[in-house]
């Protein structure tokens, strides 16, 4: 059915997995079973474990999986940075706006989304000019590094005006 029950914080929490990840989760069981029955080496059960703990770390809970239908309505597709941005803790709305700016903006490759949150997660915002260096090909670090040389010059600035 996709749902599943885990412990967080002493309580019972459901979570909803997402069809793609059912599909990982069932590879993920099958490539255990062939790890347990010792026709696959040990890597073939870490491997398994890693995609079950994905999997499962992508679960969502009623109330995500209600927005998720809702963005995937609006936007098509619910993947990378826009499943990351539904997770988040801004409202409906300004996840679909986010999303609409930056589709309307060229959109995001699958690596570039990637960087997108890593960006959206250290600033909390994303300007145009840092989406436009997500798009050119800039990683997530060397956008930070930037931004953070260019406050440091400004902290030296303000401070040397004292």
């Amino acid at each position: 059915t996709g749902r599943y029950t885990k412990e967080y914080n002493g309580k019972e929490v459901e979570k909803i997995l997402l069809p793609e990840d059912q599909k990982k989760l069932e590879l993920a069981v099958w490539l255990d079973g062939l790890y347990l029955s010792g026709l696959l080496p040990r890597e073939g059960g870490t491997i398994a474990k890693k995609m079950q703990k994905v999997a499962e770390s992508r679960g969502l809970t009623e109330s995500q999986y209600e927005e998720y239908k809702a963005i995937k309505k609006a936007t098509g597709d619910v993947e990378g940075y826009k499943l990351d941005l539904m997770k988040s803790s801004m409202s409906i709305d300004n996840v679909i706006s986010e999303i609409e700016w930056i589709e309307g903006s060229g959109g995001l490759t699958k690596e570039q989304s990637s960087v997108y949150t890593k960006v959206k997660d250290t600033l909390k915002e994303v300007s145009n000019d840092d989406l436009k260096k997500i798009q050119k090909g800039m990683t997530a670090k060397e956008i930070i590094e930037i931004i953070a040389h260019f406050l440091h010059i400004i902290f030296l600035h303000l401070l040397f005006q004292f």
